[in-house]
Formats: structure tokens, sequence, C-alpha cells
């Protein structure tokens, strides 16, 4: 308590961010476009709980949304990339977006499982882990697998670098071990029959495990509940007894070489420079993906790979040189609609659009009101109908 008459002087507890840090962060909607049926939709809150928290994570849908909507509202909340998912009668499918011009990465959902039905699974570990009821706050870290030794022509190569955009960059200096909770890995096979190559996507959570220790004392350690000793004369009977000599399999796994970590830093309540053996849980959802298409735009443009159409290179020049005629032929439109909306307004009278806002409306009479209406309506008709033919259309 300060003295009295004194003051107190609050002390800022919290740690106060940078905010330069936030404009490295990608974020990300992960949304759904029309019914895509119930357990699609479940997928869906699972991917935006594995992208938590650079996601929106309570983000509601509605019919009359369309993409132009949430383009938007990205540019104002700095969201960096929009995953879609919608379907059809054959199968799912998912969208990854470049916010605001693309490129767009169409992959078929061949298969997926569900986190809860992961979890389910393994109940051994949800009694004995807190980690899967452990609501994360950091992002996930990023691991890719089967990438390497890609060729320049490869379309995999542009997928390598939008999937390493979607996650904020690792600084290794300046990272922490209490925030590497979990890992996304999306891992590239090739089928050896000769089928198109797919990419597998899961999703870890990170858990530390004492080594070098008694396996005796690290039941003990490890089992969150007191054990019953009212049988026992001494807790070396207890540890050296029979009901130690029983293990899991994961628990021998423990004791491969290859698994003994050094700790930099504490991490989960280990101390620095003690030997641990990383675990990793899988929590789902779990995906594979199958490239179809990419675009050069936002869901619209050239198509640089297709899976089942393929294209010589005559062919891709003259669907190039196509979009060309037609960007030129639409900023020509655009200039003649301008400029016929200044003749329109000169004809009225009005040499500007500042002219028709300085007006002081209550100087003028009835009638030099209503014709001043009459002369506004027939200019904001000309510019309803100019945006209307420059509207684009998103799909």
């Amino acid at each position: 308590m300060p003295k009295k008459g004194g003051y107190r002087k609050k002390k800022r507890t919290h740690v106060e961010e940078d905010p330069d840090d936030d404009e490295y962060i990608p974020k990300s909607f992960i949304i759904r476009r029309g019914k895509i049926g119930r357990f699609a939709t479940e997928l869906v809150k699972d991917m935006r709980n594995c992208m938590y928290p650079n996601t929106a994570i309570n983000l509601h849908e509605r019919k009359n949304n369309s993409l132009k909507d949430f383009l938007g509202v990205s540019g104002m909340y700095g969201v960096t990339h929009m995953m879609i998912f919608t379907a059809t009668e054959k199968s799912n499918y998912m969208r990854l977006i470049k916010n605001p011009k693309g490129p767009t990465l169409t992959f078929r959902i061949k298969d997926y499982c569900l986190s809860k039905d992961i979890i389910s699974f393994n109940q051994e570990h949800k009694r004995k882990n807190k980690i899967f009821t452990e609501k994360f706050t950091t992002a996930p870290l990023l691991v890719m697998s089967g990438f390497n030794n890609l060729e320049e022509d490869d379309s995999f190569k542009l997928v390598t670098a939008m999937l390493q955009s979607l996650f904020p960059p690792l600084n290794v200096e300046k990272i922490k071990l209490d925030e590497c909770k979990r890992v996304v890995l999306f891992n590239l096979i090739r089928p050896d029959d000769g089928t198109a190559p797919y990419i597998e996507f899961r999703h870890y959570a990170l858990h530390a495990r004492q080594r070098d220790v008694n396996r005796g004392i690290k039941r003990l350690v490890n089992n969150s509940r007191l054990p019953n000793l009212s049988r026992m004369g001494d807790i070396a009977d207890y540890i050296l007894g029979k009901k130690a000599g029983y293990y899991s399999s994961e628990s021998e796994a423990d004791d491969l070489p290859n698994s003994k970590v050094e700790l930099a830093q504490d991490f989960q309540g280990k101390k620095k420079s003690s030997n641990v053996a990383i675990r990793l849980y899988e929590v789902g959802p779990r995906m594979k993906l199958d490239l179809l298409k990419i675009q050069e735009g936002f869901c619209s443009g050239n198509v640089i790979y297709h899976q089942l159409v393929q294209k010589s290179k005559k062919e891709i020049l003259e669907t190039s040189r196509e979009l060309k005629k037609k960007r030129k032929a639409k900023e020509e439109r655009k200039k003649e609609q301008e400029e016929n909306i200044k003749k329109k307004e000169k004809e009225l009278g009005f040499d500007s659009e500042s002219e028709l806002e300085e007006v002081d409306e209550s100087k003028l009479t009835r009638k030099q009101r209503a014709a001043r209406k009459k002369k506004v309506a027939e200019v904001t008709n000309l510019k309803k109908v100019k945006f209307a033919e420059d509207k684009e259309e998103v799909f």
C-alpha cells in the first residue's frame, strides 16, 4: 500500500507486442460455399482450429455473401489467404487462394478424417495427456516432406511457395520452445504405379517426456493420480515390483537412441539442458489432397496447370493472346465510358462532380431544386451503367 497522500503507479506486467511483427504474420479465411454436407462442415471447423490463432475461428457465412465481400473485408483485417471448401456429386474440393490477385490452387479431397475420430481412436493418449484438451494460442510449425529436388517446370514448385506463405516464418534466434506446440505436415507422395502424385496433410501435437530416468520412477512421475500403496510395505515395492514391468510400445519407443534431445530452453515443465524424448500425438484432421488445377488470378484467369486437360505450347500461346485482347477491349471500353460521362455532364451544365456537391440547396427555389435533381439522377444513372459493365465475375 502507498503512503498516506501518495499515489499508486500501475505496473505493466504483460509483454508489449511489437506492432511491426504483426505485418509479417499471414492470416486466412476458411469458408465453405454451397451445400457440402455435415461431415465436410465439421472438417471446416477442424481446419479453423488447426490454423488458429491466425484465422477467423467463429466466421459465419451467409447465402448472400459473395467472394467479393470476403475479399473486401480481408484487406481491412490483413487477411492474406483464403481456403474455400466446396462439394459436388463426385467429391469434395478445396481451393487455396492468395489475396487479392491469386494464384488459385484447386485440390480434390480424396480422403479425410475428422479430429474427433482420431482422438477417439487414441483414448489412452486422451486420458494421460492434457494436450488434446488444451486450447492452442500459437501457430503450428510447418514441415514439408518430398518437395525437394523439383524440376523447374514442375507445378508443385508453386504449391510449395503457397504452402510456405500460408504459415508464419520462423526466426531461429527469437523463437521460444514454449510456443512450439503443434506441427503441420505436408507430405508429397509419388505412387509407383504412375498415377498422379498427391499430398498428405497431418496435424500433430508436440509433447516432451523425461529421459534418462528409471522406468519405475518415470511411471510414478508421469502418472497424474497418486498410486495405491496400501498393499505394499515400501515405495520400492511399487517401483521394482511386477506392476512396474508393464509398458506399452509407446513407452519403449522413448528408449530409442534417436529420440533423445537436449533442451536449449525450458519446455513443458522440463528444465533447460535436460534430456527429453519428443513425442508426436496426432490430433487431426487428416486429408489426402490431389492437385487438380492452378489458375493465375483470384478464382479466374489463365490456367497454368490442369491434371485432366493437357495443352500444347501453341494452345497456351493462343489462350494468352485471347486474354490480352479481352483486357485491351475492357480498357478501351472504360475510356469510352468515362468520355461519355464527361460529355453528358457538360451537356447538363456541370463541368465536374464537385459542382454538384458545392451547390447550396437552401438558396434554390423549388423549380431549381427539381431541375437539379433530374440532372443529378441522369449523371448517377450513367455511372451505375458504367460500374455494372466493369463489374468482374469472381467465378
